[in-house]
């Protein structure tokens, strides 16, 4: 999927993109109340969204209506997840699970591709725009690790845990920006 937005993004926003289509921005910018109705359409009812808040569902109703304007200190990093894992498509993110094709998290053991990223890529000295294929050397759970990095934490947790694995793939690689992630 071509990066649409800004032309070059950080691995991290570029992997929410990939993930949801749609830019990090629009998460960071969405309010309570939109945040607390997109979580709403997504998962179908307020009790749902309740149940992943471990609030009540009065409070999922106040934050819809926008009487509550921010969650509570105790509630907000489960709000934030929740919000971006509402903005997670299912499908992009079954695709991307499926991204890591290695057999096994090291060199020897790797697979026939899935994730791949376009961008500038520095190794070295050697700074220029390419085509990567960390895939080949990530194993469906490290994909998956890598998602619920995004979930859990944001764009910052799933780009350290890609960088693991491009570790792997090249030592000593850096991702400057990313203009394209297929997989």
């Amino acid at each position: 999927m071509q990066i649409r937005g800004r032309a070059k993004q950080d691995l991290g926003e570029a992997i929410f993109q990939a993930l949801s289509g749609r830019a990090y921005s629009s998460v960071e910018k969405a309010s309570t109340q939109e945040a607390a109705k997109a979580m709403v359409d997504r998962w179908g009812s307020t009790k749902a969204v309740a149940e992943r808040l471990g609030v009540s569902v009065r409070t999922v109703e106040r934050y819809v209506s926008g009487a509550i304007q921010n969650p509570s200190k105790r509630n907000r990093d489960q709000f934030a997840a929740a919000h971006r894992e509402a903005k997670i498509t299912p499908g992009r993110k079954q695709k991307a699970a499926e991204s890591g094709t290695a057999s096994g998290p090291d060199r020897t053991q790797t697979g026939t591709g899935g994730l791949a990223i376009f961008g500038s890529v520095r190794v070295s000295e050697d700074e220029r725009d390419r085509w990567i294929t960390p895939g080949s050397h990530m194993t469906p759970a490290e994909a998956d690790g890598i998602i619920d990095a995004m979930v859990q934490n944001g764009p910052e947790a799933a780009a350290a845990a890609l960088n693991t694995v491009i570790q792997r793939y090249v030592p000593g690689m850096h991702i400057n920006y990313i203009e394209e992630i297929d997989y």
